[in-house]
């Protein structure tokens, strides 16, 4: 299974050596309450939620401010190209569960091709951590350095930065990744208007090596989530770089926007 850098990055979405996470506004002061997204907010109800991909390979779009009491509108993205169903699944209790047995979390995506993809997770009081992926063609990742994904709790200028590892047959990732909750404020899609929504932003170097050669991506994400709407992500937004053999991909290539319609 060659490395998906879209489903890597895009189901949540994305041994951790944290070189800084710094909590709460950078003035002290204690956060809004609603500007706080702990562990109980974020556990996502268990389920299936519905992901829409949408066509923005010839569009500008950009991610919009950081800062807060921000508006940010995505409403006009409307032309959804692929539909992605994923079921939160709680472990132990599934049969899936069994191939990850240090997993307590797992996430089932079936897309418009056939099979299943699967991402494996440990959930704890302070942290999301990626532990594992299964293809549908069967082939697993084992992360030898778990990707920590989230670290609760979650307030605007919270930040922690964060290497990981993995293999996949004869594959291996090796990836850095910063991120910060840059924003908050008021995020407009297709589905609604959410008020009291965070951002956060995370920037990757991954550098990808196998048999036939290797290639280097750097991707910067956007999320923006609601502690109302518990671990469904509301939108996100991907922009990514592959240099292969010297040459980058041309500008287009790599931009993604997702967004989900909270139950």
């Amino acid at each position: 299974m060659k490395a998906n850098i879209y489903f890597l990055v895009s189901l949540f979405i994305c041994g951790v050596h944290i070189s800084g996470c710094d909590k709460g506004n950078d003035d002290n002061t204690e956060p809004d309450a609603n500007n706080v997204i702990t562990k109980d907010d974020f556990i996502a109800k268990l389920g299936k939620y519905t992901s829409y991909h949408v066509d923005v390979y010839n569009k500008e779009i950009e991610p919009g401010p950081s800062g807060t009491d921000v508006t940010w509108d995505f409403s006009d993205y409307d032309e959804v190209a692929i539909t992605t169903t994923v079921e939160d699944v709680e472990c132990p209790g599934e049969a899936i569960c069994s191939e990850f047995p240090e997993a307590n979390r797992v996430y089932a995506a079936q897309g418009p091709a056939a099979g299943i993809e699967y991402s494996f997770h440990q959930l704890t009081d302070d942290e999301l951590n990626v532990i594992g992926g299964m293809g549908a063609d069967g082939l697993k990742t084992h992360y030898d350095d778990p990707q920590t994904t989230y670290k609760f709790p979650m307030s605007y200028g919270s930040k922690f930065s964060d290497s990981y590892s993995y293999t996949a047959g004869s594959e291996v990732l090796v990836g850095k990744q910063t991120v910060e909750v840059d924003g908050f404020g008021t995020l407009k899609t297709v589905a609604g208007t959410f008020p009291n929504t965070l951002r956060i932003k995370r920037a990757y170097e991954i550098n990808i090596t196998h048999p036939s050669g290797g290639h280097t991506s750097t991707v910067v994400t956007y999320t923006w989530i609601n502690k109302a709407h518990k671990g469904l992500f509301l939108l996100q937004l991907l922009f990514s770089e592959t240099t292969l053999h010297g040459h980058t991909q041309p500008s287009g290539f790599g931009k993604s926007l997702i967004y989900t319609i909270p139950e």
